[in-house]
């Protein structure tokens, strides 16, 4: 995989809220957007180094929480690791929180609603 160019961002997570913040002149972390978090997201607290995501392999599979998404790109957390799908990968908005399977074959993508870990505890599963 390869790392991907986007602008250095990355996205805190304390207090019940999100914040968005985007790597000013001299390397100091500017807020750029500040939103809380609504229920559901579940969010673990600390900081996803967005900047780090990387581009999804052609046939690969990721499955995972949906951390960031904007009208370019959403960014899932994927185990360890931070994918950054195209948002048009996904059919309609990805929401925030929610857990999707993201299958490529031969550089097309199928995106599926995916059970959370949390969910899944909570469910006895």
């Amino acid at each position: 995989m390869k790392g991907n160019t986007m602008a250095r961002e990355r996205l805190l997570v304390m207090n019940g809220t999100r914040v968005l913040q985007s790597e000013g002149a001299g390397g100091a972390w500017q807020n750029a957007k500040v939103t809380p978090e609504t229920a559901g997201q579940n969010l673990k607290p600390g900081f996803y180094n967005l900047f780090a995501a990387q581009r999804p392999d052609t046939n690969g599979n990721y499955q995972g929480q949906v951390v960031h998404a904007d009208k370019d790109k959403v960014i899932q957390q994927a185990g360890k690791q931070l994918v950054s799908h195209d948002a048009g990968t996904f059919e309609g908005k990805a929401v925030v929180g929610k857990s999707y399977t993201v299958a490529y074959t031969k550089g097309s993508a199928s995106v599926s609603e995916g059970v959370s870990q949390t969910q899944a505890r909570s469910r006895g599963l």
